[in-house]
């Protein structure tokens, strides 16, 4: 049956499940995708008032189509030192990793399988399809922007772990920028890893990975009669969020 909640945007569930991760595990800064929106974009929890918040490791809460509400865990894997002269504006510079980037704290504990158990636990506590979300392209320098330049195309690939056969299955792509290609033959824990190592070493290719599960949005106040459990903001965190917070760094 479908999970439900009593949200009615990523703005809600982003204020609702900081209360609880304020007094779990500290004070988190709320933070919208677009400011000038926040009624319909994207939020995010952040471990830091940094801002750009590339480097760290973030709770996330967005759209997922079909009226429903993603929530997870979200890492961003920015550009390598040795194409820095190619972003030399203030704000390029920040694509730039070092090492306190979450992305290879990532990878390291894809490695070493903390990803991987962490992900069957937070499976076993939901009993609900966990997907893995990636999207990868290429990014301008946002100092030296030129409307005229050609978009770059990004490449979106969502994987889902099904519990019975305790692997991965790719139920959705958008192949763009031919930038993925490699997971649409990840089934394992371990192919994943291999797979982000990979991707690693494109010093050029910006990428975006997501953990998440989908909350179907239930008006507040008739939330009986759905066909699905209604999650409160606490089951939420208990069952899922608290396991990854480890990588919000």
């Amino acid at each position: 049956m479908a999970p439900f909640c009593l949200f009615l945007s990523p703005r809600d569930a982003c204020y609702e499940i900081g209360k609880i991760t304020d007094s779990k595990i500290g004070r988190l800064i709320r933070r919208p995708w677009n400011q000038y929106e926040p009624d319909t974009t994207s939020w995010w929890l952040i471990p830091s008032p940094d801002w750009p918040a590339y480097r760290h490791g973030k709770y996330y809460f967005d759209w997922g189509g079909d009226n429903s509400i993603l929530c997870g865990l979200y890492i961003e894997k920015g550009l390598h030192p040795r194409v820095a002269s190619a972003y030399k504006s203030a704000k390029g510079s920040r694509y730039i990793m070092d090492p306190s980037w979450a992305w290879f704290n990532l990878l390291r504990d894809l490695k070493n399988h903390e990803i991987e158990e962490t992900f069957k636990k937070a499976i076993r506590d939901l009993n609900l399809p966990v997907d893995v979300r990636v999207d990868a392209g290429y990014v301008h320098d946002p100092g030296s922007f030129d409307p005229y330049a050609p978009r770059f195309k990004w490449d979106i690939y969502l994987l889902r772990f099904d519990q019975n056969s305790t692997q991965f299955n790719l139920v959705g792509a958008r192949k763009e920028g031919d930038l993925l290609n490699l997971l649409g033959d990840v089934r394992t824990f371990n192919e994943l890893a291999q797979t982000m190592e990979e991707f690693d070493k494109n010093d050029w290719m910006w990428l975006d990975f997501f953990i998440a599960f989908r909350l179907y949005v239930a008006k507040a106040g008739v939330a009986t009669g759905y066909e699905g459990k209604v999650w409160n903001p606490y089951e939420i965190w208990e069952n899922f969020l608290k396991h990854f917070s480890s990588w919000l760094i």
